[in-house]
């Protein structure tokens, strides 16, 4: 019943157009399901990926290199296991968790970004509970305040903590149900605008290359050429197209011919 779901969903993406959008989703969806071991399974999400890839192509390698990167890190993490059980003086006396991840295949919310703030750590683990230990009764704004945390991130540490639904309830929540009262943040509107930043970075890449090959071109012949290029991925707004040749020019990998504005010369 499962693989012919997956089936379903597969032929469904081939009519998609707006893949790149949905590879968005399925990307941030999948890091959270294998961080949280929520439904994860490595066989199923190897399944997925195969048949996805029949249609995705290319854009499928950051994920099928995330269920690796995680793999890895779990087998890294038995032989830690192994090695704190045969060695009592190295016991920590708690049980360690860690997960080693490859920079760059995850989302930007699992390590630290140059344009995101630091964490405020303090030298002890666990640093949402070492708040308590100095008050009573905090805010929500005010934990998000002492660590610096993003609000994704903030919210799924205290619903482990405080919540109905959390394995061990260490703190308190007021008012006293299973949710964090934190209004969502729009991710489709996140995801949306992440995802037209990569389609301009695309378009250029496609626009380099025609270029690099054909030296000369005429504009219409080249916006067709680069919509083509990019139909697997998503549907190439012309205007966007036409956008990011001015900028090309304006940056001087372009130019017009002289003598007809509609000609496209490659200068690097």
């Amino acid at each position: 019943m499962r693989a012919i779901a997956l089936i379903q969903v597969v032929e469904l993406l081939a009519y998609i157009e707006d893949k790149d959008l949905f590879v968005e989703f399925y990307w941030k969806n999948l890091s959270r399901r294998l961080l949280s071991d929520e439904d994860a399974n490595d066989k199923h999400e190897r399944l997925m990926l195969t048949k996805l890839k029949k249609v995705l192509f290319r854009l499928t390698y950051k994920m099928e290199q995330m269920v690796t990167d995680l793999a890895l890190s779990k087998e890294n993490q038995n032989h830690f296991e192994k090695y704190i059980g045969s060695n009592p003086n190295a016991n920590p006396g708690i049980n360690l968790t860690v997960s080693v991840l490859t920079r760059g295949l995850w989302p930007s919310y699992i390590y630290k970004s140059s344009d995101e703030s630091d964490l405020y750590l303090p030298l002890e683990m666990a640093a949402a509970l070492l708040l308590v230990n100095a008050s009573d009764r905090l805010s929500y704004s005010e934990i998000e305040t002492r660590l610096n945390m993003a609000d994704d991130v903030l919210f799924r540490v205290l619903e482990s903590l405080a919540c109905a639904c959390a394995k061990y309830q260490i703190l308190n929540k007021l008012p006293s149900n299973k949710t964090i009262p934190l209004p969502p943040a729009d991710e489709r509107e996140r995801v949306v605008e992440e995802v037209t930043k990569d389609r301009r970075y695309a378009i250029n890449a496609s626009i380099v290359h025609i270029m690099k090959s054909r030296k000369v071109l005429c504009l219409q012949e080249l916006v067709t050429q680069c919509v083509e290029q990019l139909r697997l991925m998503f549907k190439a707004n012309l205007k966007a197209i036409k956008k990011q040749i001015d900028n090309l020019i304006t940056r001087e990998y372009l130019e017009r011919d002289k003598d007809n504005p509609k000609l496209i010369h490659y200068l690097v």
